[in-house]
């Protein structure tokens, strides 16, 4: 009896701490994925608006497209990294891209955008999870059919 309660205790103690653990690489894995998905679906609705652009306009932190899809009027659509109080947002017409979430606090470090050839717009975005530090870039070249400025 005088042994059984102590190694009790430490059996429990064990796989309570073996659970607390577990739920912290869970949960840092899960703001990581979620940094991951943000920046990846930011990148591709970039590269899909550039992709039906009429006009590309590229200027620091920001690029400004002009669409015409269709029967559609022109509509302008306006990417630019917003630099805020505690973290750094991508926004797609004033409207959030990346941020926050309930798993993850997104930054967005770097929002670069360059033409490369004559029809040919290199695009890099770099972003970090302020809970776990691991920064992601993502970097793609675009191709249009017409001249980006």
């Amino acid at each position: 009896m005088l042994v059984t309660m102590p190694l009790l205790c430490f059996l429990l103690l064990t796989i309570g701490t073996s659970f607390l653990l577990l739920m912290k690489f869970y949960s840092s894995y899960l703001g990581d994925l979620e940094l991951q998905q943000q920046m990846r679906f930011a990148l591709l609705s970039m590269t899909r608006d550039i992709a039906a652009a009429k006009i590309v306009e590229i200027g620091e932190d920001k690029l400004e497209i002009t669409t015409k899809r269709h029967l559609e009027q022109e509509k302008q659509i306006l990417y630019e990294l917003n630099t805020g109080p505690t973290i750094n947002r991508l926004m797609k017409d004033n409207q959030p891209l990346t941020g926050e979430s309930k798993v993850a606090a997104i930054s967005i470090t770097k929002f670069n955008c360059k033409k490369i050839k004559h029809h040919i717009i290199n695009i890099a975005i770099e972003g970090v999870n302020e809970n776990t530090n691991k920064k992601i870039s993502l970097e793609t070249a675009v191709a249009t059919m017409v001249d980006g400025s």
